[in-house]
């Protein structure tokens, strides 16, 4: 079980030359440091992006998107310095306050002479070999030194020498598994190298005594494995029953050996150890034995493939890396070479821990960019296909939105309303443009899901109405509206767009559309599979393109910045001096703080970095009380006692001891809700959680006794589906009854759950058979159901014994007076006169679900009046303007909703569109200055901030109006 505690850091003392000698410092250092790891993850990042010249690739689709991040930048209202001020912060040469984008990526290679191809092959390979979470942890320490320390002298992976290896491997691989005679076997001994099985030091060779030692430890290890052997090594030795004693008999031939020059393998785990030793038995005591040891080590050779790894990295006749770092011998310099380290040279490396874990945190977010990129290229694909069943053009539906339950759309391919729907779109646009000079494109807004509200229902009424096959008329078309007008009174509050279903009641051409088919029509459109809902899977047709056009826009970048985007600096990835340390407890119990020892870069008294070991005395109150830490006494830290109240109730904690001495701690400066700094401490602590007595035995009972696996559906076994060896320690042998919860999540509820308890025996009244094992029947029965519930879901709580419903339920809390009064006189103001509400018997919730129905209601109001407004302009439509206008003074006996003020009635009668249109600038301010206002107590009531309020301000960019979070200062 994996559980994060957090400390604040209440002090910290530097750590001298001698361990007990410390002088305590100002904490704001962990907020320098913390700025300065942020800049090297932006200076790697640069470095990484630099090496990109093909910007198909993932390294130059994100070199296109850091330009937008080079300057300082605002998003989602959060202001980041941008990649421009690290690099001058760390005084990156070639950088000045002008610099651009492309100056910053020339900066950091400055005098690398490696071709662009070159450099597109080594960052291709970097973000090869270090893909994943894991690969990043593990590569990141290793191609560190490869891209930017001079002194390093890796294997390479795709060097002359290794490919030349890899070539011979391959042989290898084809001979070893081959029958051969005694001949064949030198030969192929004599040309063996270490090389091909396992990496080597570079040039480093042991002495003659050394290999003889060597060899030595071949033999034993092998003498050793074979006297308790695992599988493959018993098929072994059934093959060479001889081979222990063949083996003894070589620590004798070892000693009689000459002029022996072992190459030193790079070091490694078991299968390392085993595969150099099998080569070396066989390379200097070729027989079949020796053979056959090898082979165990070397899997059998597989079909080639079509283009290698090799093909790709080595095009240029050696490891890209190696090409890329030059004879300088590194790509790009250092992060902790630059002078601001006081470094002499690129070559003078300050820090190396501090670069790999900036190197590493730059990896992880070009990785992130990377996944995010294919992880939307995979669902634009879905769209695409999605597209294609639309168009015919494959006949398997797939939906992209993973919708449960959800009927495939019909096709359009051939089907005649489909030109219908497309000059209804751009009749619809015309008829409401507000912008001249555009050109037209199609898009699903006109049909979309808020403009098709009740249409299903609409549609139904009106085809009630309308006899099949009887064709347009004026009479017809007056009863299909005032169903329309009817249904928009009784649907006030969650109606479609009017003018739409207007429209399509109006036009005659337009009928198809919301009209039943009769029986030819029907006949028709199955045969083709045509839509029974053209224009919502119409709409559904063009949202999907809008999405394919959406997902092919790149990923934004995000660089690391201190406040907005911070990357935690991990004490416990760092090795060698730098490692971190935990303290135990300090004879000092009034403070009540813990430590660990860290290193951290502090700034010398000339301006310079350097590493500084340091000890951060840290309060964390959830270690201690769980008693994994202790302020007093005597803290052993290797065997914590893990107790928990709960546990400690139940008399569990005792016998739970937890090894917390290597707990991984890592750095998250944050700010609080003052905008002060605090210094958080993260412990990712990995404890194993206590067992009881009962619960041992019954998972004794229960291991192995289920078949399938995780992602299919997991089942008990019975006897027909369990291998027969494992008959003994079945399930069924215990006739002891088993109960099992099953559970169905839900929608509108948590879950619904039902307690089965599985006994032995006939069914009875309201029991089920569920099968029989060796004889013997087993049954199950339903003890308990019920629901799970979560808070606000009338969820039962327990208070003072007894189980209750929950004081805030569905319906939320209750408004207080001040919260009441306030709604009262936000829903007067934004014009809602629904006078029968009692606003006092209204819960807090619900009173906000009215207040949103009343803003609703404002905004449309405030579209209607700058529509009226532009259109009563465009001598074209004013007539249009005036025919609907005096059409809502009609209905507005019958449709309050379409109540216009008082004064517009002379007007509209008249003709008059020079005081109309005074009249409606004037209500347009005041609609948007109500709205502007009422935003943000909407904002505050529904969703407060802790700390800071809802604020309507001005976009950074001064192109229009946004509405944004600020942080405020919380009064109390």
């Amino acid at each position: 079980m994996n559980r994060i505690y957090q400390g604040r850091v209440a002090k910290v003392e530097l750590l001298g030359a001698r361990s007990d000698a410390s002088e305590q410092v100002n904490i704001d250092i962990l907020w320098q440091h913390h700025v300065l790891f942020q800049d090297a993850v932006n200076y790697y990042l640069i470095a990484i992006a630099a090496l990109a010249s093909d910007l198909e690739r993932p390294a130059g689709k994100l070199r296109e998107r850091m330009a937008e991040a080079w300057e300082p930048f605002e998003r989602t209202s959060r202001k980041f310095d941008g990649l421009h001020r690290s690099l001058l912060r760390i005084h990156c040469p070639g950088i000045s306050e002008k610099s651009s984008m492309e100056d910053g990526f020339k900066a950091v290679l400055a005098g690398n002479l490696a071709e662009p191809k070159v450099l597109q092959l080594a960052v291709d390979l970097l973000l090869f070999k270090v893909s994943g979470d894991a690969a990043i942890q593990q590569g990141g320490r290793a191609y560190w030194p490869r891209f930017c320390n001079p002194k390093a002298r890796p294997t390479w992976d795709y060097s002359t020498e290794n490919l030349q290896s890899s070539s011979s491997k391959d042989k290898l691989t084809q001979s070893i598994h081959q029958e051969l005679n005694e001949a064949q076997r030198a030969n192929l001994a004599n040309e063996l190298q270490l090389s091909w099985m396992v990496k080597l030091q570079p040039d480093s060779f042991f002495n003659a005594e050394e290999s003889k030692k060597r060899l030595e430890a071949a033999v034993n290890y092998f003498i050793k494995a074979l006297a308790a052997p695992d599988k493959r090594q018993t098929q072994f030795l059934e093959k060479f029953p001889e081979a222990l004693e063949e083996l003894k008999k070589l620590l004798r031939t070892v000693k009689n050996l000459d002029s022996l020059s072992i190459p030193k393998n790079r070091g490694g785990g078991g299968n390392v150890q085993s595969r150099t030793f099998s080569t070396l038995l066989f390379k200097y005591f070729p027989s079949a034995m020796t053979q056959s040891l090898l082979a165990l080590h070397l899997a059998k050779p597989k079909a080639a493939k079509v283009i290698t790894d090799a093909d790709r990295f080595a095009g240029m006749g050696d490891d890209p890396i190696k090409l890329a770092r030059g004879d300088r011998g590194y790509v790009f310099p250092a992060f902790t070479s630059f002078p601001i380290w006081g470094a002499a040279n690129h070559g003078d490396i300050s820090w190396i821990e501090f670069d790999i874990a900036a190197f590493k945190e730059a990896l992880k977010t070009v990785n992130q960019f990377r996944l995010k990129t294919d992880d939307r290229l995979k669902q634009r694909r879905k769209y695409e296909a999605a597209i294609a069943y639309m168009e015919g053009e494959v006949k398997k539906w797939e939906d992209p939105e993973v919708m449960e339950n959800d009927e495939p759309p019909g096709q359009l391919k051939g089907d005649p309303r489909r030109e219908i729907v497309r000059q209804l779109l751009k009749d619809r646009w015309i008829e409401n443009e507000m912008t001249e000079g555009i050109e037209y494109a199609e898009s699903p807004r006109a049909i979309g899901r808020r403009a098709l509200r009740g249409w299903d229902d609409l549609i139904e009424k009106w085809n009630k109405k309308i006899k099949p096959g009887e064709i347009f008329s004026e009479e017809a078309y007056q009863e299909l509206n005032s169903i329309l007008v009817k249904f928009q009174t009784d649907h006030r509050d969650d109606m479609g767009d009017v003018n739409l279903y207007e429209t399509l009641i109006k036009n005659k051409n337009y009928w198809c559309l919301w009209r039943k088919p009769n029986a030819e029509q029907r006949k028709e459109r199955e045969k083709h599979n045509w839509s029974d809902h053209i224009l919502k899977d119409y709409r559904l047709f063009l949202e999907y393109h809008e999405e394919i056009e959406r997902l092919k826009e790149a990923i934004r970048f995000t660089p690391a910045d201190a406040k907005e985007s911070r990357r935690l600096f991990m004490f416990s990835d760092l090795t060698g001096k730098s490692k971190h340390e935990h303290r135990t407890a300090q004879p000092e119990p009034e403070s009540k703080t813990q430590g660990v020892k860290v290193s951290v870069a502090i700034t010398t008294a000339s301006g310079e970095w350097k590493e500084q070991r340091v000890c951060l005395g840290y309060t964390a109150p959830r270690l201690l009380r769980d008693r994994l830490r202790q302020t007093e006494g005597e803290e052993t830290l290797t065997s914590a006692v893990w107790e928990q109240p709960m546990m400690e109730a139940l008399g569990w904690g005792e016998n739970c001891t937890q090894d917390i001495s290597s707990c991984a701690v890592s750095l998250m400066p944050d700010l609080d809700r003052n905008g002060e700094r605090r210094f958080l401490l993260n412990f990712p602590v990995s404890l194993e959680s206590p067992v009881s007595d009962e619960q041992k035995q019954r998972a004794k009972r229960w291991k192995n006794q289920f078949n399938g696996n995780k992602d299919t559906n997991i089942h008990l076994h019975w006897p027909a589906t369990m291998d027969k060896k494992y008959h003994d320690n079945g399930w069924w042998k215990c006739s002891a009854p088993f109960s099992f919860l099953s559970a169905d999540l839900g929608t509108r509820a948590c879950a619904s759950w039902a307690q089965f308890e599985v006994s032995p025996g006939n069914p009875q009244e309201n029991e089920r058979l569920i099968g029989s094992a060796e004889g013997r029947a087993w049954k199950a029965r339903m003890k308990f159901q019920g629901q799970f519930r979560l808070s606000g879901e009338d969820a039962k709580v327990l208070e003072k014994g007894r189980w209750i419903s929950e004081p805030y339920g569905e319906k939320g809390r209750k408004a207080d007076l001040t919260e009441t009064a306030q709604a009262r006189e936000m829903a007067k103001v934004l014009g809602f006169s629904d006078d029968d509400i009692l606003w006092e018997q209204k819960h807090f919730p619900e009173q906000n679900y009215l207040l949103l129905i009343a803003f609703r209601r404002c905004q449309g109001k405030l579209a209607r009046y700058h529509r009226w407004l532009r259109f009563l302009r465009n001598s074209k439509k004013k007539t249009d303007i005036f025919k609907e206008l005096s059409k809502l003074l009609t209905e507005s006996e019958i449709n309050p909703a379409s109540k216009l003020p008082s004064a517009w009635s002379d007007w509209i009668k008249r003709r008059a569109d020079g005081p109309l249109c005074a009249d409606l600038e004037h209500k347009i301010l005041q609609l948007q200055e109500i709205l502007q206002r009422e935003v943000t107590e909407l904002s505050n009531r529904i969703v407060p901030l802790r700390g800071r309020r809802w604020e309507w301000v001005k976009r950074a960019d001064e192109k229009k109006l946004d509405f944004t979070a600020n942080r405020t200062r919380q009064h109390k």
